[in-house]
């Protein structure tokens, strides 16, 4: 009797066994499913950052190059012209506001671009203004991301 109780117990071993085969080799399938999926999200965010990148830094070249520097004479006269125009709604935020400017380090791309341009939105950030104010905030990967292609351009333009 106990052969036919250990030889049934060798058989749900061995099924067991196979089980466990058959849940690792799922498993191995969805994880590989993840990467690729993640591969390809990522692959994309990057590649609609430097779009992004690229197209900020061509508006910056063409704006820089046709705005006046700011010299004490016509900031004086800027000022005068400030004050001529006729003031629209006040901003709804006071000092006591505490309005961050929300910090990107490569991650959630989507996430922050939606909370960066709620910030311009509430602080009412001029567009000339709005990329050297991001790239203030950029942390570990993005920064170092934003470092190097600063240095490919530069080479580029040089």
């Amino acid at each position: 009797m106990t052969d036919g109780v250990q030889t049934r117990l060798q058989k749900d071993v061995a099924t067991l066994q196979k089980e466990v085969q058959r849940i690792e080799l799922s498993i191995e399938e969805s994880s590989e499913h993840l990467r690729t999926e993640f591969k390809t999200s990522l692959e994309a965010a990057a590649a609609e950052m430097r779009q992004l990148f690229a197209q900020v830094t061509l508006k910056l070249g063409s704006s820089s190059s046709s705005q006046i520097p700011e010299t004490p004479i016509n900031a004086s006269t800027s000022r005068i012209n400030d004050s001529v125009q006729p003031t629209t709604d006040p901003k709804p935020f006071t000092k006591h506001s505490k309005l961050q400017c929300p910090r990107f380090n490569g991650e959630d791309f989507l996430g922050w671009k939606i909370k960066i341009n709620q910030f311009f939105e509430a602080d009412e950030t001029e567009e000339r203004n709005k990329v050297r104010i991001a790239m203030m905030h950029f942390d570990g990967r993005a920064l170092q991301w934003h470092q190097r292609f600063m240095r490919v351009i530069g080479r580029q333009q040089s």
